[in-house]
């Protein structure tokens, strides 16, 4: 049964964090399934969140969480939902 990856990246200061993770993303789009970015409505807050929903490939994930891991201003935890478990 298919397991579900979710990935939550928080990001700190869009104006600047939101440009290395479009790289980001963009490099690793071949295998991410949906995105919705977030972000709060006042102009004062620098903070978003994007939410992705990428192909259950264990390793791809974990390449691409440490990359965004590794840029300052992003943070990425994973979220899996194993079918096998209901």
């Amino acid at each position: 049964m298919p397991k579900y990856r979710i990935i939550g990246v928080c990001v700190n200061n869009r104006k600047t964090s939101s440009l290395k993770l479009q790289e980001i993303l963009s490099k690793h789009g071949h295998f991410i399934k949906a995105r919705l970015g977030l972000h709060e409505t006042k102009l004062e807050d620098e903070f978003g969140l994007v939410i992705l929903h990428v192909e259950d490939n264990e390793n791809a994930c974990k390449e691409l969480i440490n990359e965004i891991n590794s840029t300052q201003g992003l943070l990425a935890k994973e979220l899996v939902l194993d079918t096998d478990e209901i």
